[in-house]
């Protein structure tokens, strides 16, 4: 019994010495223990071959390991670096190979700080000073849509761009109109950072752009960044004085979008001028390179140019209608609602004409379907505290009252008392069409973006025919339809223009202009060019049938005629004679 109480007493004691090294106790005590306690004998990586070798560091002197070989100097207060010594060299107690350790860490150590210090210069030097800037909207609390440049490292607002909108155009001009002019202020910038220099920066200094600067300048307004990203840079072959030459072609917006672009960079120039204090020579020299920038503009900006798009094949938006409809199988989408909805939205852009913001903001207080005379109404909503979106769809044009169908009415009330009073959230705001799928726009306004890059090319992915639709082509589509309604109209009344039912081109212009929501009757001009072209064509057509018909009778009868022009088929030598040196050859 009292051998097997010592035992564990010993066992107990030596447990509590153990203990007592893990506590990290002071050196002398840890010294104490491990000399009476610890064996010299334990084996490598055991517990008790650590506990020895944590016991005698502690006993180890305090700056053991911390000195300098070379001096014996505290590595803290060395006069170079924590491992290296200036003076190995005069220390001539070292060895070769402790001298030969120093010497290699000494150059590792300074060639590394070269290389860090090359490094760093390249990188300052490639690294542009402009900073690059985003386009944002922030919607203010009574609903106002403030557009500002923003720093994309800082968040800051560019002072200059934010002056300008705030001083000259806020009280002036549209929402979007103020983000195209941003959209160039920020193509400047982007220039700006290709060529390491400010506009700001060079008015204050009162320098001017050089020639080839300028010249470049105007190209940078010209290019089509979009399809420059996905489109690589073509060669044309020209000939210069005498040689042939390849030069680079790049592709470029339209020169409407070129003359916008000018007009905007030369007034934001302007502006520049009047807040920056400069003299009143440097204000002459930068009126005469104003008038450079303007002078290079496009003449013929406002020219119509024929597009293939605005040629849609006959029937195929009707193709596009039968697709986009709710009970059609190939419907694209598959919520019941969602297909309600963007029936509704197409058979309204087809049916009225009206444009895709005219459409997005609609409201349900604007619609009147419980009367015998349904109708909607188009007003301007700009600066609506209702809408939550910050690039608001809102309407261009002037406001005016559209008579709808009796059928049209159905799809309406259908749509708001079945699908979209079960939409969370969508009771918060009059807006009539609200997004459907779940998340955090579920029940909101539907977005200009997701109309244009969901709804859209989700439809035109069913057909590849498709492609050239667009939602501003219904608008073109539903004027030709009431150029060809009027056109049949006096047809049908053997064009007498007495009576009451026709309609005369002043008419016709005046129509025209209160179904657009146009201010003037010229605007509709651009929307009827396409009846214009298709109807010269077939007057064109008409003629060069009629002729060879006349042809063909010439030939058969073999008779001489004389025509009034000059013209004349001699019966002997079977061709048309025109003028004295000129004949067409019948045979």
């Amino acid at each position: 019994h009292h051998r097997q109480r010592n035992e564990n007493a010993r066992r107990t004691a030596k447990q509590r010495q153990q203990r007592a090294l893990r506590r990290r106790l002071p050196a002398c005590t840890a010294t104490t223990i491990s000399a009476t306690t610890i064996s010299a004998t334990a084996l490598p990586g055991t517990t008790a071959a650590r506990l020895q070798q944590r016991a005698a560091r502690r006993a180890a002197p305090p700056n053991s390991g911390r000195t300098c070989p070379a001096c014996g100097r505290h590595r803290r207060r060395h006069p170079v670096l924590n491992s290296i010594c200036l003076n190995f060299v005069k220390n001539k107690s070292l060895k070769p190979r402790e001298t030969l350790y120093i010497k290699v860490s000494l150059f590792l150590h300074i060639f590394l700080l070269l290389l860090s210090s090359l490094l760093v210069f390249i990188y300052i030097n490639s690294v542009n000073l402009v900073d690059m800037y985003r386009l944002e909207t922030i919607l203010f609390s009574n609903g106002e849509r403030f557009s500002l440049l923003v720093n994309e490292k800082t968040g800051i607002p560019d002072f200059y761009s934010t002056l300008w909108v705030t001083v000259e155009l806020r009280n002036q001009s549209a929402v979007n109109t103020i983000r195209n002019k941003l959209g160039t202020i920020q193509r400047l910038m982007n220039w700006e950072k290709e060529n390491n220099l400010v506009i700001g920066d060079l008015i204050h200094k009162e320098i001017l752009l050089t020639g080839n600067q300028l010249e470049s300048l105007i190209q940078h307004m010209r290019l089509n960044v979009k399809k420059q990203k996905n489109v690589i840079s073509t060669k044309k072959i020209v000939s210069m004085k005498g040689r042939t030459q390849f030069i680079d072609i790049y592709s470029s917006v339209s020169l409407s979008h070129q003359y916008n672009r000018l007009t905007t960079l030369s007034e934001y120039i302007l502006f520049l001028s009047k807040v920056i204090s400069v003299s009143n020579e440097y204000i002459k020299k930068l009126t005469k390179l104003l008038t450079l920038i303007k002078g290079v503009r496009p003449k013929n900006h406002k020219a119509l140019s024929i597009k293939p798009e605005s040629e849609l094949p006959d029937g195929l938006l009707d193709e596009f209608m039968s697709i986009a409809n709710f009970s059609n199988p190939n419907n694209p989408f598959q919520d019941i609602g969602i297909r309600k909805r963007n029936h509704l939205m197409f058979i309204l852009l087809k049916e009225l004409g009206i444009r895709r913001g005219e459409i997005l903001s609609l409201q349900i207080p604007f619609i009147d379907i419980g009367t015998a005379k349904p109708s909607v109404t188009i007003k301007r909503t700009h600066d609506d505290k209702f809408d939550t979106r910050k690039i608001q769809a809102v309407s261009k044009t002037k406001e005016r009252r559209l008579p709808i169908s009796q059928k049209i009415a159905q799809l309406l009330n259908d749509y708001i008392m079945n699908y979209r009073s079960k939409v969370p959230n969508a009771n918060t705001h009059p807006y009539l069409f609200v997004t459907h799928q779940k998340g955090k726009t579920q029940g909101s306004p539907i977005s200009t973006s997701s109309f244009d890059n969901v709804i859209v090319p989700t439809m035109k992915k069913v057909d590849p025919r498709f492609s050239i639709i667009h939602p501003h082509i219904f608008r073109h589509e539903w004027n030709l339809y009431f150029s060809r309604k009027v056109d049949k109209n006096n047809k049908n009344l053997n064009h007498d223009s007495s009576h009451k039912d026709f309609i005369s081109p002043e008419k016709e212009a005046k129509i025209r202009q209160h179904l657009m929501g146009h201010t003037s009757e010229k605007s509709g001009n651009f929307y009827n060019q396409r009846y214009i072209r298709e109807k010269a064509n077939k007057i064109l057509l008409d003629l060069q049938i009629e002729f060879q018909k006349k042809l063909i009778i010439m030939s058969q009868n073999k008779r001489f005629r004389q025509s009034r022009d000059g013209y004349a088929f001699d019966e002997n030598e079977n061709f048309w004679r025109i003028g004295k040196d000129k004949t067409i050859n019948f045979s």
